[in-house]
């Protein structure tokens, strides 16, 4: 279960993510939201991972 304010912060973790991917492109590797989001170190794992070879 998950706050507005927590959704937010998602959304916001996977807004970042998505442009970084899309600076690095095929060099992205991925990110945690715990390491990008503080108060989510207890919270499931939310990883991106970028895939080799993405336009």
């Amino acid at each position: 279960m998950a706050s507005p304010e927590e959704l937010r912060r998602i959304a916001a973790f996977l807004a970042q993510a998505a442009d970084t991917m899309e600076r690095m492109g095929a060099a992205y590797g991925h990110e945690h939201l715990c390491d990008r989001q503080p108060g989510f170190d207890d919270a499931p794992q939310w990883v991106v991972v970028g895939t080799a070879g993405q336009a």
